[in-house]
């Protein structure tokens, strides 16, 4: 009988592990799952690829979407409606284009309004998209891309119709990755009140190389130019160092055209007042540009275009000149800009919420001129610095930032209030992307160029020789180790020793003989005398193993101290004022541009 007793429990104690192992449970309740193991990959690891199968029809909604709106931009229409049925000039418009438009009567319905309002418009020769954009807008309606149509919708309807896309751009994100500050720029200036941060529906997370955005059609065309041109910045050369800034815009190359058309083109109009319908009527003689008065605009001030009247220049001057001084006539309400494939006359209010983006390349200004591609050059400068310790801050972005904020139209800005903002991208790209008005625009190229061609070039061997003369800076610096309570020290008194010998051996031992040196240990605390370049790498040491807190401030003495970066100036050639600082050449402007992520 003992041994039958034996031979159940051996049985069982022997069944329950298998039993388990086959999918059974040894409880009445669920076991908790495994977390997943961590792998740890070595060199002597036979690695292979995991080649996935491609499911086209899963994204060729996202293709059919993005190449539709490429089509309206692309596409030239000319219209002509006056006080028609929206739905007719739907209708019009679809068939001149053989495009599927359609109207959403239930979201117009949300703004009071049906297919039977009234739209006029009169415009040659424009893109499809600016045909649309502009004969919706009298009505404060607007369009979205839905797959394979065209959908004349409300402004909150299309602002919520996102599309996801995935954009792959290793060389713009890096290793280690630089993920965040590319996210900071692109939700800093490209639509800001779209993104999540300031209560829009749009979204952008990171993942390996890329980011995945959540916006709509309209807005990842505009980042698709904004990553072409951070692309092209980014592989500039030291010399020459191409300065035009890089237009981000849906219409970049038409913007450009038409700005040139205004300020190379000579006319001249007869100083007498006369009707804004009148003067845009003379004005279309001298130019190919399609020219639009924003009737909408116009009424929400109270005006209409046959009742405004503005007083052009006596003087033969640029079309540019008698656009501003004749907007400028009526009360100083009136304003024009350029959208896109056209010229709008419009109020001071809407104007001047017309933003753009440019990206302005600045590897020159900030490096102080010099050729960051030297390895020799950056190796000295780009040492971990200590906090407010470095002998020069390289590359400086802010001081071009204050500067810019300071000076031009700074209640434009953003930090008093204004639409106008400013995003660095330093990850070899070396370039602000800035998002203001075209007039801005206008000031900021110019105050680069001054700089520029005024700025004294920076003698580097003068600056490497002030670098290696901060660092050899022999001063005394106190490291306090962390402690586990109050009452109780991370280290005793003898591993603190021992710390403070093998530091002695690690980090310059030929130096530590020297009787203007030295090392000691005082209970938990370091106190250490040594060169500045040595203190750093002692500092990060301690840092690395937790036994003092990170980002430890310097609180040294000793001679030959050097100003902070806030004071030092980097020593300058020797020569005229008007010497660059680069070999750079005079640029034209560049075109801007799209791509396909």
């Amino acid at each position: 009988m003992r041994a039958l007793s034996l031979f159940v429990v051996g049985s069982v104690l022997f069944c329950t592990p298998v039993f388990a192992q086959f999918g059974g449970s040894t409880s009445g309740t669920d076991e908790r799952p495994k977390k997943p193991l961590t792998v740890m990959l070595s060199t002597n690891d036979a690695i292979q690829q995991v080649i996935p199968q491609i499911a086209p029809d899963l994204t060729s909604s996202d293709a059919h979407s993005k190449a539709l709106f490429a089509r309206l931009l692309s596409q030239n229409t000319s219209v002509s409606f006056q006080e028609i049925p929206l739905r007719d000039a739907v209708k019009q418009l679809a068939a001149e284009t053989v495009l599927d438009i359609h109207i959403d009567e239930y979201a117009l319905e949300e703004y009071g309004l049906d297919s039977s309002v009234k739209v006029s418009l009169a415009l040659n020769d424009v893109s499809v998209y600016s045909a649309l954009k502009w004969m919706l807008a009298q009505n404060d309606l607007t369009f979205m891309i839905d797959v394979d149509r065209i959908v004349v919708t409300g402004s909150d309807q299309a602002e919520r119709q996102l599309v996801n896309r995935f954009y792959a751009i290793p060389n713009l994100i890096g290793n280690p990755a630089y993920h965040d500050i590319l996210i900071e720029v692109i939700t800093t200036t490209v639509e800001p009140d779209s993104w999540e941060d300031l209560g829009g529906p749009g979204s952008i997370c990171p993942y390996l190389n890329g980011l995945m955005i959540s916006t709509t059609e309209e807005i990842h065309t505009k980042l698709d130019h904004l990553l072409v041109g951070l692309h092209q910045v980014q592989a500039f050369p030291s010399n020459p160092y191409p300065t035009a800034s890089y237009r981000v815009s849906l219409f970049a190359k038409q913007e450009q055209k038409i700005l040139s058309e205004l300020q190379s083109k000579i006319a001249k109009f007869a100083p007498e007042k006369m009707s804004l319908k009148t003067f845009v009527e003379q004005f279309r003689k001298h130019t190919s540009c399609p020219v639009h008065i924003d009737q909408r605009a116009l009424e929400d001030l109270g005006y209409n275009q046959d009742d405004v009247t503005v007083i052009p220049p006596a003087k033969s001057t640029s079309l540019k000149r008698i656009l501003d001084i004749s907007t400028r006539s009526f009360a100083d309400d009136l304003r024009w800009f350029v959208a896109g494939d056209l010229i709008v006359v419009t109020t001071k209010e809407e104007a001047d919420g017309e933003l753009g983006i440019e990206i302005y390349p600045v590897r020159d200004l900030a490096w102080k001129g010099i050729d960051i591609t030297n390895p020799k050059i950056e190796a000295q400068l780009l040492k971990d610095p200590w906090e407010n310790d470095s002998i020069v801050s390289l590359p400086d972005y802010e001081a071009m930032v204050t500067l810019l904020v300071t000076t031009i139209k700074p209640d434009s800005w953003e930090d008093l209030g204004g639409p106008g903002s400013v995003g660095i991208y330093d990850n070899r790209c070396d370039c602000l992307v800035i998002t203001q008005t075209e007039s801005v625009h206008m000031q900021i190229q110019a105050a680069l160029a001054q700089i520029r061609e005024r700025q004294q070039p920076i003698d580097v061997d003068k600056l490497l020789a002030d670098i290696e003369k901060h660092e050899s800076t022999i001063f005394t610096q106190t490291y306090s180790a962390l402690r586990q309570t109050a009452d109780t020290p991370l280290l005793t008194r003898e591993e603190m020793q021992r710390m403070a010998e093998r530091i002695k051996q690690q980090f310059a031992p030929e130096s530590w003989s020297d009787d203007s040196v030295f090392i000691e240990s005082l209970g938990d605390v370091l106190v250490i005398r040594q060169r500045r370049d040595v203190h750093r790498q002692i500092e990060k040491f301690l840092q690395e193993r937790s036994i003092i807190p990170p980002h430890q401030i310097i609180s040294g003495s000793g001679c030959m101290m050097f100003p902070s970066n806030q004071s030092y100036l980097p020593p300058q050639q020797e020569g005229n004022s008007s010497a660059q600082p680069t070999p750079a050449v005079p640029q034209a402007k560049a075109p801007g541009g799209g791509g396909v992520f």
